[in-house]
């Protein structure tokens, strides 16, 4: 668990360095979340926005996005409302 918290540890210390990065949203289950929050380098740990402790494996991507952005909620909604009536969604005429 260590080896992997480590390895995301410097993917995100990678990525906040060449693509500077304003802020971090986390998600994992507790103890990964755990493991990673206590390798995490304190300027790293200061651009933390939203951390969520949980498994969302089974959860759709636009709603893991609302759950970190809720601003972003209306946005999603329309997206959602797009994707219903879209061609691909349609039956076809009899």
């Amino acid at each position: 668990l260590k080896t992997f918290a480590n390895d995301v540890v410097s993917h995100i210390a990678s990525a906040v360095n060449t693509q500077k990065v304003g802020s971090i949203y986390l998600s994992a289950p507790g103890r990964v979340l755990s493991e990673i929050k206590n390798h995490l380098p304190k300027p790293h740990s200061a651009l933390l926005s939203v951390v969520v402790d949980g498994t969302f494996v089974k959860e759709p991507a636009i709603d893991l996005l609302i759950r970190f952005r809720p601003d972003l909620l209306e946005s999603a909604e329309n997206l959602r409302d797009q994707q219903n009536y879209s061609t691909a969604n349609r039956p076809p005429k009899k």
